[in-house]
């Protein structure tokens, strides 16, 4: 639970302190898109209030499942940055992928947290737009 509220906190931070990607859709009133993609989302304890607690501030929220596989999860990924999703959040399958991830947000400009297998200075350094949450 203190991890969901954390990430919810972070997000927030994220969403207020950048602008949103799309120029198509009235900053006024905007929904906010929020992306989250999980290494095994039928085995992650926090996802259903995660959900709740997105839900309730008013966003709208699309959960992908990788079911382990970092393929799986890069698609998902590539999908999010094509609907232009204004952020994400990430629980990386794999640790080593981290680098790919962040530098992929970077170039779509899309804002995220990363959450759980925690990436390397380095990997966080490569874009200020994201930001990590351990378990």
């Amino acid at each position: 639970m203190r991890k969901c509220i954390a990430v919810v906190l972070t997000l927030l931070c994220l969403l207020t302190a950048c602008s949103f990607q799309s120029e198509e859709r009235d900053n006024v009133g905007q929904i906010v898109y929020v992306g989250v993609c999980l290494a095994d989302g039928e085995n992650a304890p926090y996802r259903q209030e995660l959900e709740k607690e997105l839900l309730r501030l008013g966003y709208y929220v699309n959960f992908a499942d990788a079911k382990c596989d970092q393929s799986v999860q890069h698609d998902q990924i590539s999908k999010f940055i094509r609907e232009q999703y204004d952020v994400l959040i990430i629980e990386p399958v794999m640790s080593v992928a981290s680098d790919i991830i962040v530098t992929r947000l970077e170039s779509a400009n899309i804002p995220a947290v990363l959450l759980g297998k925690q990436p390397t200075e380095d990997v966080l350094a490569l874009f200020r737009r994201v930001c990590y949450v351990g378990f």
